[in-house]
């Protein structure tokens, strides 16, 4: 059981530094630009690695709070 909750909320840590660590790039990108429309819009890398950080949260967040409801329940139910 604990095992499972730290497992969850690594997976929540990852995504969250997967997403801070993907939009502080891209903020950096846009400030250093010396344009305002010299930055090109994000690729499919850029989605890729963010909806996957979000999943991460989600499933991380999801498991977490599962697990923790499942508090008092045997598992053999």
């Amino acid at each position: 059981m604990v095992g499972e909750v730290l497992f969850f909320a690594t997976l929540f840590l990852v995504g969250i530094a997967g997403v801070t660590a993907t939009v502080a790039s891209r903020l950096s990108m846009i400030a250093s630009a010396t344009a305002p429309f010299a930055v090109e819009p994000p690729g499919i890398d850029y989605w890729v690695f963010f909806i996957s950080t979000i999943i991460l949260i989600v499933a991380g967040g999801f498991g977490v709070s599962y697990r923790i409801l499942r508090l008092g329940a045997s598992n053999e139910r």
